[in-house]
């Protein structure tokens, strides 16, 4: 993303198995690359913008961007169980991974194998990595958020929903103006999501995932290097799950949010720069979010001055950290979906936002007017 519309290329991938590239400016689809093996489940691009990585029920594939004829460079089938997150050193050297089955893996892209692994109690739903780039963070089913330093191959902390789901000081329980909307809107929403869920294709994420394509079992492969971690409390996977992650640019935020519709963030105890290393995160903030329906996403601007999030209410909501760590507070809720939410993405100076929904649309918008400034069209949901 840029703000010069004309050198925009976006990405989307959808239901129907098909990863398309956009020419921004004119809304038209310019290179379809396709996914047979399921749906895809997460995208990320590498920061030369030269490869884009897809993942989905226990596979993950790098394309070529520009050129190519539309075959994976690489294909990783070690995951057991769904992928559901996937991301780039910044020099793409290596690509992590995050699945369903309780694991995270580290790819060496010069190596045909999983270099490293890390094991949780739950499922995974989420990582991001740290801007030093030798940490990642990990949320889970159980609701734990799990910081893995690279460098001693170790869980270097642990946050579980006993440590942070209660009232704090101030930030906490932070109610939005548009909050107050009307308990029949809500029950109508409510009703409306739920026959959704029934209607549309699986999702990804929640309700789980089923009936999923699955291939032919892999020959088996040389164990990698592994490092596990018992949690010290258990979760409520239902209500505590972290559905969603994310780090601020300059490793100064942590924001996550749960199955439950609440926000919470953290900071480092001690400070701390992009390249340095982080001395333990402390709560911040606890904001009950007020979507009503399940949060799905959140994610940090670079600029470090917002966060969205998303959710099956149909909405995605603009939020400032101008005050964090006193408060976060919504500027605007973006309402011009037809169904679910999945995902967001802001440009690179921040000035734009994209959202895909189960409504068959990518969404284009100008951050600073909350209005939508172009629309991607799809055959089926866009995640």
């Amino acid at each position: 993303f840029s703000r010069k519309m004309s050198a925009v290329v976006l990405a989307t991938a959808s239901y129907d198995h098909k990863i398309r590239f956009w020419e921004a400016s004119k809304e038209k689809c310019t290179r379809i690359l396709r996914y047979p093996d399921s749906q895809v489940n997460a995208l990320s691009i590498t920061n030369d913008k030269q490869y884009i990585a897809a993942v989905g029920h226990q596979h993950a594939k790098i394309f070529e961007v520009h050129r190519g004829e539309g075959n994976p460079v690489r294909s990783y089938d070690a995951h057991s169980g769904n992928v559901t997150a996937v991301g780039f050193q910044s020099d793409a050297k290596w690509m992590y991974t995050a699945s369903e089955d309780k694991c995270i893996r580290i790819w060496d892209l010069r190596a045909p194998r999983c270099q490293r692994q890390y094991e949780c109690p739950a499922g995974v739903n989420t990582v991001a990595l740290h801007p030093n780039q030798s940490e990642i963070v990990s949320g889970d089913q159980a609701g734990n958020i799990r910081f893995w330093d690279l460098q001693s191959n170790s869980c270097s902390q642990e946050l579980s929903p006993k440590d942070y789901d209660f009232p704090i000081e101030y930030g906490s329980d932070l109610l939005s103006s548009e909050s107050n909307r009307q308990k029949d809107d809500s029950d109508n929403t409510t009703k409306s999501n739920t026959s959704e869920a029934s209607s549309k294709p699986t999702p990804p994420l929640p309700p789980p995932p089923a009936g999923l394509v699955s291939t032919p079992t892999q020959p088996t492969q040389p164990a990698a290097p592994t490092s596990s971690f018992v949690p010290r409390h258990g979760g409520d996977a239902s209500g505590d799950s972290i559905r969603s992650l994310t780090m601020a640019s300059d490793g100064s935020v942590v924001a996550a949010v749960n199955h439950a519709g609440r926000m919470f963030t953290w900071s480092p105890a001690g400070g701390t720069v992009s390249g340095g290393s982080s001395t333990g995160y402390v709560r911040k903030t606890r904001t009950e979010t007020n979507h009503a329906g399940y949060l799905l996403k959140c994610v940090i601007s670079p600029d470090c001055s917002k966060v969205v999030t998303c959710s099956s209410d149909k909405t995605a909501k603009i939020w400032s950290m101008a005050d964090h760590p006193r408060s976060i507070s919504v500027e605007k809720t973006l309402a011009q979906h037809q169904r679910w939410v999945w995902d967001a993405c802001f440009s690179a100076d921040s000035a734009y936002l994209l959202t895909a929904s189960s409504d068959n649309t990518a969404k284009l918008w100008d951050v600073n007017s909350g209005e939508v400034i172009r629309h991607y069209t799809s055959t089926m949901a866009v995640t």
